[in-house]
């Protein structure tokens, strides 16, 4: 799922999407193709800035969608389907539990503090300056049960943490823009945190304890890979060959991929390894996924 900017209609508005594609290829050999470019009829939300995050926010098995705005708030579609189903979405919740970042909500979903619920971390454009402390994530800690998320707004709450593990992505002029993305990836040997920016570095950062808010610990900083402004990658073994595959989109549109020799195994390397032959998907929406051999 991508969320673009979309077009520029005789109007002279920005019309955004939500874009679908469809692994349909095989375990190896994954091929994406184009289901639905106007995913959840995105442009009647009323935003012209979307960033969706899919996870399991209400523990049925399923994923469903968090999407993050330009003016800082949450849109939540619960995914009424239940696991191993195609999808079926209620209707979209705004100002999802009155939790606003201020502006450019870009928002990513998963289980940071481990205590079985999906939390919520988000960054923004600016980063954040709370409680004398200033930091590019902030965390919002779910609250709720299996079958009923629940979050607190306030920053100060004690079930959040705002900014998130002093991250700073912009260690200099750091107040200016960051549009700071991240995804995470856990398997039983290692809990990776991949961050982008608006400078187009994607960095690493490692869990080196298993406290309630545990440390990040930066472990690598991909400032070879020329990538583009505004990235934010996705991170998934997606032809199942044992080793991370990374994705990712940057401000004109498409996609890169590239091969890591991050292994899903612990016996493995940890470094990244850049693949000569990385595909750009260019213009975006396209009609499939092409991978040099």
């Amino acid at each position: 799922m991508l969320g673009t900017s979309g077009y520029i209609d005789d109007d002279g508005l920005v019309h955004p999407k939500m874009v679908y594609y469809r692994n349909i290829g095989t375990k190896n050999q994954p091929t994406l193709s184009l289901v639905d470019d106007q995913m959840f009829d995105a442009e009647n939300f009323g935003f012209s800035f979307l960033v969706p995050a899919f996870g399991d926010l209400d523990g049925d098995g399923d994923q469903d969608v968090i999407i993050g705005t330009e003016n800082g708030t949450l849109i939540y579609l619960q995914n009424l389907a239940g696991s191993g189903k195609e999808p079926v979405y209620d209707q979209p919740v705004y100002d999802f539990m009155s939790i606003n970042v201020v502006n450019n909500a870009i928002p990513a979903i998963a289980d940071i503090n481990e205590d079985g619920l999906d939390d919520l971390l988000i960054g923004n454009a600016r980063s954040f300056s709370y409680g004398g402390k200033t930091g590019s994530f902030a965390f919002f800690g779910n609250m709720g049960t299996n079958g009923q998320p629940f979050f607190q707004s306030d920053w100060g709450h004690q079930t959040n943490m705002v900014p998130f593990s002093d991250i700073r992505l912009h260690q200099n002029n750091f107040n200016l823009q960051t549009f700071a993305s991240a995804c995470f990836y856990r398997d039983d040997s290692q809990n990776l945190l991949f961050t982008g920016c608006s400078k187009g570095i994607i960095s690493v950062f490692e869990r080196v304890d298993f406290g309630l808010y545990p440390y990040w610990l930066i472990i690598d900083s991909l400032n070879g890979l020329k990538i583009g402004n505004f990235v934010a990658p996705a991170i998934t073994d997606i032809d199942h060959d044992g080793f991370l595959d990374l994705l990712a989109g940057t401000e004109v549109g498409g996609m890169q991929f590239y091969h890591t020799n991050i292994a899903v195994q612990p016996e493995k390397s940890n470094d990244f390894e850049k693949d000569n032959d990385f595909f750009s998907i260019f213009p975006n929406p396209t009609d499939g996924l092409d991978r040099k051999s």
